[in-house]
């Protein structure tokens, strides 16, 4: 059966800040998809709710999910460098 959808969380306006190595990284994953021909849904979240939380937590989980995006924003930028294909 394969993979039917695959979905991207990236960064709003992230074409916007090139200098910023994680905005580059969502950008350059973005067109990937774009250029890829794949069923693809990119999420561009625009920030976290920062105010629900209490500071502490709500940096924690910040920091677990930009390392966990960032992780695997990696890991598809280097399996397509090396088998160049999805």
């Amino acid at each position: 059966m394969g993979i039917q959808r695959f979905v991207f969380f990236s960064i709003h306006n992230c074409e916007k800040h090139p200098e910023v190595p994680l905005m580059e990284i969502k950008r350059c994953t973005e067109k990937y998809l774009v250029d890829s021909g794949m069923n693809f849904t990119i999420i561009r979240l625009c920030g976290f709710m920062q105010a629900s939380f209490p500071t502490n937590l709500c940096k924690q989980l910040c920091f677990i999910v930009l390392v966990l995006v960032a992780s695997f924003s990696i890991f598809l930028a280097l399996h397509c460098y090396f088998f160049k294909e999805f």
